[in-house]
């Protein structure tokens, strides 16, 4: 799930990715929704044989993985497998970790590959600056996204302008993100406004000791043609002590950040983790949502199939291939 990210992992076409967009940390309580945030895999029928003498796709021979890409299946969209490829600095993946572009695609009963989007990435003394998101079938931006940063190198603020109409940015959201308790609460401020109405949130992050966000908490506050919502919700996850197969991406941490509330395009419908794999996530507004997440791991402890359960049923399975 990168978010991002990484951001041009969106398999979900542009009306969707903007629909839930809009809804952010209050579509996480949504249990397909939250599914998609937390997942961060793929499935291909690759037969474990196969994976055993390719260690899930790993050309690498050092415990420095980059992945290449990432293949979706889930229980309600049948017949349809989804394929997220990521790009790096040097062409190959296998020198340098910075991710220059995403690709986006689905295969429909066994056809031909049909690209959706893809996304290119800018850094900036080493870090993500700027993503911008491109629809694969007219060449139209459809996402331009700034990253900026403190003097201590800490992602400060996300602007993203988002549904273009004649070159023109129709929607606009903003993120603000604070720190304390010596870097273990991230405080986000989240608002987004456009034709339709706002919305506004306030989320406050907790970290466990290896990075990973353990815990989260949520006020929001929504307008939509006029009419005015307001709702609070809480989260907490767990991880097991392997390697996410985005540890070793260069300026992850912005994306994962990005992406805490997206449900939304490629880095984006994942959770993204740049320690550990998620195993178990407890949603709770009105009622309680506990999702499930298991791993098969190659031999250097990154994730090469999945396997997981929403609180409704709703399941996605997959694999993931590394240079």
């Amino acid at each position: 799930m990168i978010i991002v990210f990484l951001k041009n992992f969106n398999w979900i076409n542009n009306f969707s990715i903007k629909f839930e967009h809009k809804h952010k940390f209050k579509s996480y309580m949504k249990p397909k929704i939250f599914f998609l945030v937390l997942i961060l895999f793929s499935c291909s029928s690759e037969s474990d044989s196969d994976q055993d003498n390719n260690n899930g796709g790993n050309n690498n021979s050092e415990n420095n993985l980059l992945v290449s890409e990432i293949i979706t299946s889930d229980s309600e969209i049948d017949m349809y497998e989804y394929t997220e490829r990521f790009f790096y600095d040097d062409g190959d993946g296998l020198d340098g970790n910075k991710l220059t572009s995403t690709r986006s695609s689905y295969v429909y009963d066994g056809g031909e590959p049909q690209e959706t989007s893809y996304s290119n990435y800018i850094y900036t003394n080493g870090k993500i600056t700027r993503v911008l998101i491109y629809s694969s079938y007219n060449e139209d931006l459809t996402d331009d996204i700034t990253f900026d940063y403190d003097n201590n190198g800490r992602l400060i603020s996300v602007e993203e302008c988002y549904y273009f109409l004649n070159g023109v940015c129709q929607g606009f959201s903003n993120t603000e993100f604070s720190y304390s308790n010596n870097n273990q609460t991230i405080t986000e401020e989240f608002e987004e406004h456009d034709e339709y109405g706002s919305y506004n949130s306030t989320v406050i992050w907790q970290l466990d000791n290896q990075g990973n966000i353990s815990s989260g908490s949520a006020t929001w506050e929504e307008t939509y043609e006029g009419v005015t919502e307001n709702g609070s919700g809480a989260a907490s996850f767990q991880y097991d002590n392997k390697n996410s197969p985005f540890k070793n991406i260069a300026g992850m941490n912005a994306m994962i950040l990005r992406h805490l509330d997206w449900a939304s395009e490629g880095f984006y419908q994942m959770h993204y983790s740049a320690f550990n794999n998620i195993t178990g996530s407890t949603f709770s507004t009105t009622s309680t949502c506990v999702g499930t997440f298991s791993y098969d791991y190659n031999n250097f402890d990154y994730p090469r199939q999945f396997g997981s359960t929403s609180c409704e049923g709703y399941t996605v399975n997959g694999i993931i291939n590394y240079y």
